[in-house]
């Protein structure tokens, strides 16, 4: 007697040629004396957007693994400094592994020589404010 969170199920054309996914919602319906006396189902064909999810994700999936592999040094970070990224050839490059790095600030992680230090931190506020640098030399030590 109590409605129902939504729920998924493919659904065949008559023809039984199309396979259509659904996205149902079921209400109870009740009588005057409040006893259900059926139900209200509501549905949605998400055909369309689970296939647009499923793209989304092997692009997403594709482009992770171009990063992981490139032959050039990419780390990501969020508003905080701390890594979101850091692919195979930053682990070559630091000594340090992804695993062991992400989560933490970039700061705390390389060593940055004195003179750079606040280049650096200048670069990434200036990116974090929509400012783009190119080809801006990083010298770090490994830790």
């Amino acid at each position: 007697g109590e409605k129902t969170p939504n729920f998924e199920f493919p659904l065949f054309t008559k023809s039984r040629d199309r396979k259509v996914q659904i996205l149902m919602s079921a209400t109870p319906r009740r009588g005057p004396d409040g006893s259900v006396i059926g139900l209200i189902g509501v549905g949605q064909d998400i055909t369309q957007l689970n296939a647009s999810k499923e793209k989304a994700d092997r692009t997403a999936a594709e482009l992770s693994r171009l990063i992981d592999s490139a032959n050039a040094p990419i780390f990501g970070l969020d508003k905080n400094y701390k890594l979101t990224e850091w692919n195979q050839m930053m682990t070559k490059i630091a000594g340090l592994s992804g695993d062991k790095v992400l989560g933490q600030k970039l700061m705390e992680v390389l060593s940055f020589e004195k003179d750079m230090q606040q280049n650096v931190h200048d670069v990434l506020k200036d990116a974090f404010n929509g400012v783009e640098t190119q080809k801006f030399e990083m010298r770090f030590m490994k830790k």
